[in-house]
């Protein structure tokens, strides 16, 4: 019968509304088929089902809806380049997990009910809107916490979902025994410190339904903590610049790659500022006159606050020691990289091999790693964030006040970070720079 039907068409050049003569030969065989479809019936689904779960998928998350309970999750990035067939049948199986939970016991169901973790935004999300806040604010709450923080509170969230998926209690839920379970539990079984338990408590605090801090039992817990693993600084002594310093002046190196480790390690040498200020550093907002080089900061930072003004890098020409001048350096530098850069690349460091691109703050770590061990400093002890603590001590130890020090590397007046973790204090930052490169 389909070889028929396939020769009918190609007589009739494929058009399925052509009349088609059938063969003798074939008549019984549709005779069977009229006799045969009206009496075979076989049900898809027997008896009374328990539970009713709908699903739903698109490009960008999945969602699920029972018993008035809803549920939702973004994709991980193994699942963003599939088709949306099996982003459906993933959802599918997202609601199983979530959903299917009083099924169990049932040989039917899938034996692993829990569900998935559905990553830090996405569970924020719906811990605001857990508790009753509008849809169209929730964007601009995400927006409050830093990619860093995120990224900071990221292990603790997941610790704290998986705990609530083994106990099968709602993570939303911050009952104090509950809590104080949990934290005993990761410090029995992880060699966290204080000031990572205190940020199991802030992430905690952020999706519950109170803050966890300011309960007295809590506190207690976490007194106890400091007391069995104290926290202290990462490094009780620090390096002198003067090992850069005279590596710089002894060395001739003036390719695109030595001059871009030198720029990068001199920049937060002389300015005192974290990496994150150095990597984001534009060309257009770098002024250069008859004193030096002036660069405005214009991105949101770790210390940018509510009514402050953003870092404004002051680097005056080093008369003294061409050498170590960081602007003459920065000068070279854009020189150097003119021919690489993209077009319209605004951002001051580059990489210097093919594809050229802008670089990261991970390759800028590394380029300044490397220029530490060719100074020797034993880069197994220091990092290059160490590279802070170097020229603020020396600053300190040059005389130079703590509050201008705080002043020109971004700290509050009020701030006790530089006392507590830098170990000294500033002035102007012509007389920071000159401090810190005349250490020699």
């Amino acid at each position: 019968m389909e070889r028929e039907k396939c020769n009918a068409l190609s007589r009739n050049s494929d058009n399925y509304n052509a009349r088609i003569d059938i063969p003798p030969a074939i008549i019984p065989e549709l005779q069977w088929w009229l006799h045969a479809l009206p009496h075979s019936v076989n049900n898809l689904r027997h008896g009374s089902f328990q539970l009713e779960i709908n699903s739903d998928a698109s490009l960008s998350g999945w969602g699920g809806f029972c018993n008035g309970t809803r549920a939702h999750g973004g994709w991980d990035e193994q699942f963003r380049d599939r088709h949306i067939n099996f982003l459906e049948l993933q959802a599918i199986f997202n609601c199983l997990k979530t959903f299917a939970s009083p099924l169990k016991d049932h040989s039917d169901t899938p034996p692993s009910l829990k569900r998935p973790y559905p990553g830090g935004r996405s569970f924020v999300r719906e811990a605001f809107l857990n508790k009753g806040i509008p849809e169209d604010v929730i964007s601009t709450l995400l927006d409050s916490l830093a990619p860093s923080t995120m990224q900071q509170y990221q292990s603790s969230l997941r610790l704290w979902w998986d705990f609530c998926q083994e106990t099968k209690c709602s993570p939303f839920t911050t009952e104090i025994p509950k809590v104080l379970t949990f934290l005993q539990r990761v410090l029995d079984n992880h060699p966290h410190t204080f000031n990572t338990f205190n940020t199991h408590r802030a992430a905690i605090s952020l999706i519950g339904d109170r803050d966890i801090g300011h309960d007295p039992s809590i506190r207690r817990f976490l007194k106890g903590i400091f007391r069995k693993r104290p926290p202290g600084p990462r490094y009780s002594y620090t390096w002198d610049p003067q090992l850069i310093l005279e590596y710089f002046e002894t060395s001739s190196g003036c390719d695109v790659k030595f001059v871009s480790k030198k720029l990068a390690t001199l920049l937060c040498l002389s300015t005192g500022h974290r990496l994150q200020t150095i990597h984001s550093i534009k060309i257009s907002n770098i002024h250069t006159d008859s004193v030096g080089v002036t660069i405005y900061i214009p991105d949101l930072i770790k210390s940018s606050r509510p009514n402050s003004t953003q870092p404004c890098l002051k680097l005056p020409f080093f008369d003294q020691k061409p050498a170590l001048c960081v602007a003459r350096c920065l000068d070279s530098y854009l020189d150097l990289t003119r021919p690489y850069r993209p077009h319209g690349c605004d951002q001051l460091f580059i990489t210097w091999t093919s594809p050229f691109g802008p670089a990261t703050k991970q390759t800028m770590s590394r380029w300044m790693k490397d220029t530490m061990s060719s100074a020797g400093i034993d880069c197994s002890i220091f990092k290059p964030h160490s590279i802070r603590h170097a020229s603020t001590s020396t600053a300190l130890r040059r005389g130079l006040s703590i509050e201008l020090i705080q002043k020109t590397v971004g700290w509050s007046v009020r701030s006790t970070t530089f006392a507590k973790f830098y170990n000294r204090p500033i002035v102007d930052q012509p007389s920071f720079l000159n401090s810190v490169l005349t250490s020699s």
